[in-house]
């Protein structure tokens, strides 16, 4: 049985301190594969409203997605009002594939991101894997559910996260965390709606410059998206939407790890078409 999974990422602050460290995202990983990332995608084949007229969002090979600027979408739960279209994420046309259990199924989905001139948006659906999990607070990485990369001025230039790049968290059931290079820094307190309908989960949400601490965001940001799956006790998997170097290029983690959560150079761009 699966699950589905629709999330729009919202406008929030933050709140908390940081605490010690979790091996969120740095689960024993058994198997970690890389794929060429999605080509383009004008996929209009979703829920909502979405149907040949969404606005197509390019992907390239260098890992840039040219972000289109539409109305924003209400956020209300409702999906009707999204306009533009999805990528595919899955084993696929992932380009990364962390196995941290390999003999666990792998969720897949597709995703789109838009821009208002202010906020960006991000939505993503999800066809989730039985048990979705449970786990609250700082372990909610150890859920199904959907990671938000961004880094608002798009400078990844060392090592690790600036402090305008994070990692957000967001779980089936709406449950939110943000995380800077594996540290749990706090609960971002998010305007968000969402609403269940049997297995199928629709979150909407914004994030604003704030977010990150930063006035505007830049044309240019760094960007990626995750999909986690696990069963509340253990991280069973992630598959990420870009990779953008790696160990054998140069950018492993501090932590002698290889993914976007705890290296921000891996990721890739969104440029928000003015």
């Amino acid at each position: 049985m699966r699950a589905l999974l629709l999330v729009a990422l919202a406008s929030c602050r933050f709140d908390g301190a940081g605490a010690a460290a979790p091996d969120a995202a740095t689960p024993d990983a058994t198997d970690e594969t890389d794929a060429p990332p999605q080509d383009a995608g004008t996929d209009a084949d979703v829920d909502g409203s979405i149907g040949p007229a969404c606005i197509p969002i390019t992907a390239g090979v260098d890992g840039v997605l040219e972000v289109p600027r539409l109305p924003p979408p209400t956020i209300d739960g409702n999906v009707a009002d999204w306009t533009a279209c999805y990528l595919p994420l899955d084993e696929a046309t992932a380009g990364l594939v962390r196995k941290l259990d390999g003999n666990a199924a792998v969720p897949a989905g597709r995703f789109s991101v838009m821009h208002d001139g202010t906020n960006l948006y991000l939505a993503a659906v999800v066809d989730g894997v039985l048990p979705l999990g449970n786990a609250t607070n700082v372990d909610i990485y150890r859920n199904d559910g959907v990671v938000l990369y961004v880094d608002a001025n798009g400078q990844m230039l060392t090592p690790g996260y600036d402090p305008e790049a994070s990692q957000i968290v967001v779980d089936h059931a709406a449950r939110r965390h943000l995380y800077r290079q594996s540290n749990p820094i706090g609960i971002p307190v998010i305007s968000a709606s969402v609403t269940v309908t049997g297995p199928t989960y629709t979150v909407e949400i914004m994030v604003t410059p704030s977010t990150y601490g930063v006035a505007a965001f830049a044309e240019t940001i760094g960007f990626d998206v995750g999909i986690d799956g696990g069963t509340g006790d253990v991280q069973e998997n992630e598959i990420l939407w870009h990779q953008r170097c790696n160990t054998a290029t140069g950018c492993q983690c501090p932590n002698g790890d290889d993914a976007p959560y705890c290296n921000a150079q891996q990721f890739g761009f969104a440029h928000l078409v003015p």
